[in-house]
């Protein structure tokens, strides 16, 4: 694997207790070629949605397609390892943040838990532990909203941690840097697609719309989930999910639900007041 940019120890650009390795956790920061701009989401934040748009900029959703139907593959297996990529984030390290900046893309703590949910169940992210502690083969039964937050209770979800980035709050550790501004889009705040043709608009970045792409439009069929509604037998938080073979996820009787407000407000709590669609210039989003 080609060596990552230089960061020198002791140099403050990153802050002391992350060490330089901070630029590398995961999701690990974009960073565009031809403009002093940082891309930075929390997992399950429209993390493809973003990655495309990044990649059109770049003029990479060809290669993007030839390499995988899946874009992340392309990120960590090609993008990272690039002659670009290395030389754009050396340059940004170097700068400390200093006339670079920011764009932070975020979600609602509620509403990206409910992501969060679904996505342990498509991917079995947590299958071994649940299936341990509830004693049955979640991949067969599912499980529920309830047995999930029991699971996550009293775990480290704030960065440091070992717990998969997907599970924990919205940070990343280049959020301390020294930008000369940062732009939040907190996409439940604020729609996706037209907060991003107002940082382009504002950045002058030329504009790119990933849906004009059929290899987005393919990811984006493959990969969204299709609300359901609920129905019962019973409340849904309590509902057995993602049962091996179920078509459609109640993602919005979930997020209606008293139970996502306070798992949210438990597990991610830090995230409240921290993640709202903001532009410290003071020209976007007012």
């Amino acid at each position: 694997m080609p060596p990552k940019p230089r960061a020198r120890a002791g140099d403050g650009l990153i802050p002391a207790v992350w060490g330089v390795g901070a630029m590398f956790d995961d999701p690990r920061p974009l960073v565009f070629s031809t403009a002093p701009v940082v891309l930075s989401w929390s997992p399950k934040s429209a993390c493809t949605h973003v990655l495309c748009w990044f990649l059109a900029h770049e003029g990479l959703m060809t290669a993007a397609e030839y390499y995988d139907l899946w874009p992340h593959e392309f990120r960590g297996k090609v993008y990272y390892r690039s002659r670009t990529y290395r030389a754009a984030a050396t340059r940004f390290l170097d700068s400390g943040g200093a006339g670079y900046t920011l764009i932070r893309i975020t979600r609602a703590p509620e509403r990206r838990l409910v992501s969060v949910f679904r996505h342990a169940l498509r991917t079995g992210l947590v299958r071994a532990a649940l299936d341990t502690e509830l004693g049955r083969d979640t991949r067969a039964t599912g499980a529920s909203l309830q047995e999930f937050g029991a699971h996550l209770a009293g775990r480290p979800l704030v960065t440091p941690s070992e717990v998969n980035m997907h599970l924990r709050a919205q940070y990343h550790p280049v959020w301390d840097m020294a930008f000369d501004r940062v732009i939040t889009l907190n996409m439940d705040e604020t729609g996706l697609d037209a907060g991003l043709a107002a940082i382009e608009a504002d950045l002058g970045l030329p504009s790119q719309d990933p849906m004009a792409h059929a290899y987005f439009r393919q990811v984006r069929q493959r990969h969204y989930s299709r609300d359901v509604p609920w129905t019962g037998p019973g409340p849904v938080e309590a509902a057995r999910l993602g049962a091996a073979g179920e078509d459609g996820f109640p993602k919005r009787a979930l997020e209606g639900t008293a139970l996502v407000r306070e798992l949210a407000q438990e597990l991610h709590g830090i995230d409240h007041g921290r993640v709202a669609t903001a532009d410290t210039a003071g020209r976007l989003f007012r």
